[in-house]
């Protein structure tokens, strides 16, 4: 089968692939917090895949992305597939003081607590990392414009 991927897309891929192979946990969370959900599939993808990602930036990519629909990292964080735990991350109070588990409708089924595992509800404690300033699209400003001009680059 031949995938065939659009010039955008390859470019965000070759610089979210730069950052991430020198990102420290801390900027690896900073970017989930930041990060356009709706064509970050690269990032996703790649904190899944990563066992040195912090177990707070899966616990966190759970939630954000609908804990329904994220089995596969429910599976991973509770295979102890993760094992760095240094960021903290409450689901029912994060660092913006959002609460998952209730505020979110999304988690409103009646049988919610049947569906996600206890040990996805507990708090982890450690460094508070908030969401970044500095970051666009979930990239640092210094990383976001690499793509821009590779972009454009490769449009010319």
């Amino acid at each position: 089968m031949i995938i065939h991927m659009d010039t955008e897309e390859f470019c965000r891929n070759q610089v979210w692939g730069e950052f991430l192979a020198q990102a420290t946990a801390d900027e690896i969370h900073q970017s989930l917090l930041s990060s356009n959900w709706d064509n970050n599939e690269f990032l996703l993808d790649w904190i899944l895949e990563h066992p040195q990602v912090d177990k707070a930036t899966i616990l966190l990519a759970f939630w954000m992305g609908g804990a329904l629909e994220m089995e596969v990292y429910e599976q991973k964080y509770l295979s102890g597939f993760y094992t760095i735990s240094d960021i903290a991350m409450d689901p029912a109070c994060d660092q913006d003081g959002y609460n998952w588990t209730i505020d979110d409708e999304r988690y409103s089924h009646p049988d919610f607590a049947l569906l996600v595992s206890s040990e996805m509800l507990k708090p982890l404690t450690g460094r508070v990392i908030t969401m970044p300033t500095d970051y666009v699209e979930g990239l640092p400003l210094a990383y976001y414009d690499k793509f821009c001009a590779l972009l454009e680059e490769m449009e010319d």
